[in-house]
């Protein structure tokens, strides 16, 4: 094609005003794209789909850049707000997905990793309570769970105390959470904090309840059925809780049946101890409907009972095991033994 002279030439000077005033107004976009400030992290893990949610320092257009088992990638769009909930759906049981959180076109760090749910096949999962400390304690578990291979991660409680949420929880698993789901209990610590405002805006639970509140639900993975219940509330016979727990367990056909909630019924601490009127409430329905193992916190130890029934000890496999992982994080009780200790 046959040119001009002056089309070959170098650009006017009014054409190198314009290139360097979209090239400084480029720059200045680049710097001023939402930065990444909390996760991502994952909620409400099944075999087909998960929530992740991420926080940005300022309004962006919320995207996620799907990496699909068979090597194609997809990107699923968002609203614009700095903090994004994108739910991924239509997936495959037991595959593995790598994700990408976008500001706008703009990966905010590098991809990660999660895998639904199968329960065609064995799973493991983290129990870990009372960990919202910054400590160097917290983070000698961390690296424990850092090297176990899981997942899931159930929280037993008391997330945060008073030294805030990133300090006690985002910045020491900013390594955990972008892989391992999580599925979060309502401590004590946790309704104090800010009168639970983080823990409930932080988190999204299925919230399957017929009152639709976020702090007592249930899911399945694998071929258990876990219930998640607030012993903050109430747990008397003919409370929402109990009904609902009630109703939740009787319907499970799941091989496995877990409870979670935060205050110890079966305890040797010596801070705190057993929890004896949730106990009354409690133990009568776990053992009505053969629960398996119930994972508590609240006391800062270790401890595993031999199985139970009617607070009896009984023979393996016709009791109820209850597990206190309360040892997550902070400076840890004394602790004595039972007649109800297994290991302590």
């Amino acid at each position: 094609m046959l040119r001009r002279a002056s089309d070959t030439g170098p650009p006017s000077g009014r054409c190198m005003k314009w290139l360097l005033a979209l090239a400084v107004l480029a720059a200045t976009q680049r710097a001023a794209a939402a930065t990444l400030t909390r996760g991502p992290y994952l909620q409400l893990r099944t075999t087909h789909s998960v929530t992740v949610i991420w926080d940005m320092d300022a309004p962006a257009r919320c995207g996620l850049a799907l990496h699909l088992p068979d090597g194609a990638t997809t990107v699923l769009g968002g609203g614009t707000a700095a903090v994004c909930e994108i739910r991924v759906e239509s997936l495959s049981p037991g595959r593995s997905y790598g994700y990408t959180p976008l500001a706008g076109n703009v990966p905010l760090r590098p991809e990660s990793v999660f895998r639904t749910d199968d329960p065609r096949v064995p799973f493991t999962f983290l129990v870990v309570g009372d960990t919202g400390s910054g400590s160097p304690n917290q983070n000698a578990v961390r690296d424990l769970m850092l090297a176990t291979p899981a997942d899931f991660l159930l929280h037993v409680g008391d997330v945060v105390y008073d030294f805030g949420f990133d300090t006690e929880f985002f910045v020491p698993y900013r390594d955990l959470l972008p892989r391992l789901p999580l599925w979060p209990t309502v401590g004590n610590h946790d309704v104090s904090a800010a009168g639970g405002v983080p823990w409930s805006g932080f988190f999204v639970t299925p919230a399957n309840n017929p009152a639709g509140v976020p702090n007592y639900y249930s899911f399945d993975a694998g071929n258990a059925h876990v219930a998640v219940i607030d012993s903050n509330l109430s747990t008397s016979p003919g409370s929402p809780q109990y009904t609902f727990l009630d109703n939740d367990l009787a319907a499970s056909t799941a091989l496995w049946k877990f409870v979670a909630f935060h205050h110890s019924i079966y305890s040797s601490g010596t801070v705190h101890g057993s929890n004896l009127p949730v106990r009354a409430n409690l133990v009568p329905l776990l053992d009505k409907h053969a629960v398996d193992l119930v994972f508590m916190g609240h006391e800062h130890n270790y401890e595993r009972t031999q199985p139970l029934r009617a607070n009896q000890v009984v023979a393996p496999g016709t009791g109820t095991v209850y597990v206190t992982s309360g040892g997550g994080g902070h400076d840890l009780y004394p602790l004595r033994t039972s007649s109800f200790t297994a290991y302590a």
